[in-house]
């Protein structure tokens, strides 16, 4: 279980430093662009709420192509990435396991972005957990 806590830790999303990559996506420099386009993919679906807020504000058309690019990307429904997988088989494993140490872990997971995939699957894991004990 040890090597889990060490491994797994909740989706954050700081808010500022999200603001910042998509407005980044805007920028003349293609290094920049590039990399928040990198950073705003690696977030997945934690960050495509706030790529869909940025889509509905003017913004100038070369942002506006990327943004809409990466809303693509980041959909929930989209195939996770290999990293993600890992996350989202170890809630798996987590839900199997059971135990109070796995619920906690479970717990933390949860409490990370909310529209995060591996977020939303600790808290049915929790959920189903909850039902198995009635």
């Amino acid at each position: 279980m040890t090597f889990l806590q060490e491994q797994l830790k909740p989706v954050t999303v700081d808010a500022k430093r999200l603001d910042q990559w998509i407005n980044d996506l805007g920028s003349r420099e293609q290094r920049i662009r590039q990399e928040a386009a990198a950073a705003l993919e690696k977030l997945a679906e934690a960050a495509h709420p706030a790529l869909k807020g940025a889509l509905a504000k003017q913004r100038p058309q070369d942002g506006r192509h990327q943004i809409e690019k990466l809303l693509d990307a980041t959909q929930p429904d989209r195939i996770p990435s290999a990293e993600s997988l890992r996350g989202l088989r170890a809630v798996e494993a987590l839900e199997q396991i059971g135990t109070r140490e796995a619920q906690r872990l479970l717990t933390t997971l949860a409490g990370g972005a909310p529209a995060a995939r591996l977020t939303l699957e600790a808290k049915a894991a929790l959920e189903r957990l909850g039902q198995r004990g009635k």
